[in-house]
C-alpha cells in the first residue's frame, strides 16, 4: 500500500520536474537572472548562435536588443547607445566564442553601409562618432551617445541608411 501511495506521489512530481526542465534550444529572454552560457555548436542555426550571443551579452549586464531578421539572414541587436564601451568589451571578450561569423551574400553591404552610417553621423555634428570595426560593428560610447546632435543626426542618417540599403539590396536579389 504505502509503494502505491509513493509511486502516485513521485510520478506526477517527477513528470512535472521533467516538463520544466531546459530543452536545450536557447531563447531571448528579455528580463531574469539566468546564469547558464549556452555552447554553439554546429548543429545551432546561425539564427540560434545570434541568440545565444545575445544571452550571453544580457546576463554579462550589456543592454542588448533581440536579434534582427530571421534564418540565416539575422543579426545582432544593438546595444543601446551610450552604455560603457569598457562593461561592453568585457562582455564581448567573455561572449566572443558565441558569436557567430558574420556571415551571407550581404555582409560586404552591410560593412559599407556602417561606413557611411559613422560618415553622416559626423556630417551631421558627432563628430566622435566612431567608424566600425572589421566585422561591420560599431561600439558608440557614452560620452558620443550623450552628444547632444546625436537624436537629430541619427534620425537622418537612419532614414539615409534605410534608403541606401533599399536600393544597393535590390542589386543582390537574383532576377526572376
Amino acid at each position: 500500500m504505502r509503494t502505491r501511495i509513493w509511486g502516485i506521489v513521485l510520478v506526477p512530481l517527477l513528470l512535472a520536474i521533467a516538463g520544466c526542465t531546459d530543452d536545450g534550444r536557447p531563447s531571448v529572454a528579455s528580463a531574469g537572472t539566468a546564469t547558464a552560457t549556452p555552447a554553439p555548436s554546429s548543429t545551432l542555426s546561425h539564427y540560434d548562435q545570434v541568440v545565444a550571443y545575445t544571452m550571453c551579452m544580457r546576463q554579462h549586464g550589456v543592454p542588448m536588443d533581440d536579434p534582427i531578421g530571421t534564418g540565416d539572414d539575422a543579426d545582432e541587436g544593438h546595444v543601446q547607445p551610450g552604455f560603457d564601451k569598457g562593461k561592453a568589451d568585457a562582455a564581448l571578450a567573455a561572449c566572443q566564442s558565441l558569436r557567430p561569423p558574420r556571415v551571407g551574400p550581404e555582409i560586404d553591404l552591410k560593412t559599407e553601409l556602417s561606413r557611411r552610417y559613422a560618415r553622416c553621423m559626423r556630417e551631421h555634428g558627432v563628430e566622435q562618432y566612431p567608424d566600425p570595426d572589421a566585422q561591420g560593428q560599431t561600439r558608440v560610447s557614452q560620452e558620443v551617445g550623450e552628444d547632444p546632435d546625436y537624436p537629430a543626426a541619427k534620425n537622418v542618417c537612419d532614414q539615409l541608411t534605410d534608403q541606401w540599403y533599399a536600393s544597393a539590396a535590390a542589386t543582390l536579389r537574383p532576377s526572376s
